[in-house]
């Protein structure tokens, strides 16, 4: 069987569950005929055509993306018409997979790992060239936004929770729900580089919280292209610098891109600081509002442009790994939990999670490198800071026009009108490190921060 569109797809697929904080969906659908239907472009046959006709394609392809439940109903309620957008998306995905793959053999090149492709999704930081990259990704998620198709895709995170994050499918899984969006949107996704502003004295004041950017870092999102965007939880808000922790290079660079293995940097196994999956969350909880629930957060479209800074550091990570005669497809470690190991059939029938990690996904992307003193030449809104010798990111000019304590109000009320404070849609991501510059004021609290405050009034009554 060819693997060349089977590896993101197949994890897509294992990640595709009902939604719930508590249970793991239990039923498994056997689908390995269709799978193999689906994208059996086999060697042999590299003639240029699909071995199905298009409409059986779509089917089973769509099948197996989006599953069934023991009803036979769509898990997460997807229309007829929501499914035509999805399989439009893969058909695209999968028209240009096969193409680079054509190429290659046509060329006799060998794959191998961030190989040039003439590869479109070339992605910057958002500040680049002050922002142009990043108008186009906000123009074009507007757009989605208006016609309903952006949520199609948020709601694919909405439903797989149980197999997109605490695992090893964490990385594989996001960087495939980044092609979706990014084959949606036709302009590559920029990567939010949080720790140009953790360099700040103050984060909250970077530049990146104006309407050019990202829009209000507190309170409901009123101005920018994101501006009174809806969610399921009612209108987009934030509520940065209330708990967790932005990006730190030095962190990536001393704990993360020093390890070797992927069981390294991958919850459970990793160790604290060298933990990538605990690092995203930690800016999940730093930005909070929407994005800081695990089920919501891809309705906030920085959700996208953080993990497209997370895939940039996992890209690194693997290009380390080759520089030490690591094949970082087949890197799938021993222990994982239940239905995550990379050589888990999953009772598929054999296809395997290890198919994920594929040369043939990650030659689709390339990224510019991370802003470096000492020019810091991505933007006027990036500088160098020759005393520390990091970049920064520049303030914004003008003050937020609302007060901050009246927009914390706002945005907790917000919270306590939508039940999100309550836990209605689900926990909230558990940072691993808290800013000691943050508040301590999240919309919804942690299962950390509730364990400490359940120990401190022991010690209280005590």
């Amino acid at each position: 069987m060819n693997v060349q569109m089977s590896g993101w797809l197949f994890l897509m697929t294992l990640s595709l569950f009902t939604w719930n904080s508590v249970a793991w969906i239990q039923e498994r659908l056997d689908r390995s005929n269709d799978f193999e239907e689906c994208y059996g472009i086999h060697a042999s046959n590299i003639s240029g055509k699909l071995p199905l006709a298009e409409n059986s394609f779509e089917k089973r392809c769509t099948d197996l993306l989006i599953p069934f439940d023991s009803s036979r109903k769509r898990i997460g309620n997807f229309t007829a018409k929501e499914i035509n957008y999805i399989q439009s998306i893969f058909r695209k995905i999968n028209g240009e997979t096969y193409k680079i793959q054509r190429n290659r053999v046509r060329r006799q090149v060998p794959l191998v790992p961030n190989s040039q492709n003439n590869i479109w999704r070339y992605r910057q930081e958002v500040r680049t060239n002050n922002g142009y990259h990043f108008n186009l990704y906000a123009t074009r998620v507007r757009e989605l936004k208006a016609t309903g198709q952006y949520d199609i895709i948020a709601n694919i995170n909405r439903v797989s929770v149980s197999k997109a994050y605490v695992g090893i499918n964490f990385l594989p899984w996001h960087r495939l729900i980044l092609l979706v969006l990014e084959t949606a949107l036709g302009v590559p996704i920029p990567y939010y580089d949080s720790s140009l502003d953790h360099e700040m004295e103050d984060p909250t004041n970077s530049c990146v919280w104006e309407p050019r950017y990202f829009g209000e870092g507190i309170g409901p999102v009123l101005q920018g292209r994101f501006a009174n965007f809806i969610t399921p939880a009612g209108p987009l808000f934030r509520k940065i610098n209330a708990g967790g922790v932005l990006i730190s290079r030095p962190m990536i660079i001393s704990h993360v891109w020093s390890q070797r293995y992927l069981t390294e940097i991958s919850t459970p196994t990793a160790r604290y600081k060298s933990n990538l999956e605990g690092q995203s969350n930690n800016v999940h909880y730093w930005i909070n509002g929407i994005i800081s629930n695990l089920a919501l957060s891809a309705y906030d479209p920085i959700f996208f442009c953080h993990y497209a800074f997370i895939d940039y550091i996992w890209d690194i990570f693997r290009t380390v790994q080759s520089s030490k005669g690591i094949n970082s497809e087949t890197d799938t470690g021993k222990r994982y939990p239940p239905g995550q190991n990379p050589s888990d059939s999953s009772d598929l029938n054999g296809l395997l999670n290890s198919e994920g990690y594929s040369f043939k996904t990650s030659n689709l992307v390339s990224y510019r490198r991370w802003a470096q003193c000492p020019s810091c030449d991505i933007s006027d809104d990036v500088y160098c800071d020759k005393v520390r010798w990091v970049c920064v990111s520049r303030q914004k000019p003008i003050p937020s026009a609302i007060p901050q304590q009246i927009a914390i109000h706002q945005t907790d009320r917000l919270a306590s009108i939508s039940a999100l404070k309550d836990g209605k849609f689900g926990p909230p991501f558990t940072p691993f490190a808290n800013d000691s510059r943050t508040r301590g004021d999240a919309v919804q609290a942690s299962q950390m921060e509730k364990d400490m405050e359940k120990k401190n009034q022991k010690f209280r009554v005590s």
